[in-house]
């Protein structure tokens, strides 16, 4: 199970690479509440960097500056 969960995660951040989301960069774990929340927000129709990244957590360490910048 862990090295399914392993192999998804990076299919995953494969993927973001592919449409130019560098969400790997600035979240730690792309599977994490804000990885999570932004990427179903993304697949909903959402690509507005600046209200992608309000779905940061308080526990994220980046801003969402920061994210906001690697989502463009």
């Amino acid at each position: 199970m862990v090295a399914h969960k392993v192999n998804c995660t990076h299919k995953i951040s494969k993927f973001l690479k592919w449409l130019i989301f560098r969400l790997d960069v600035v979240v730690r774990d792309v599977t994490g509440l804000t990885g999570r929340t932004i990427i179903t927000d993304i697949c909903n129709g959402n690509l507005n960097p600046q209200s992608l990244a309000k779905h940061r957590h308080g526990n994220c360490r980046m801003s969402e500056e920061e994210i906001a910048k690697a989502l463009v």
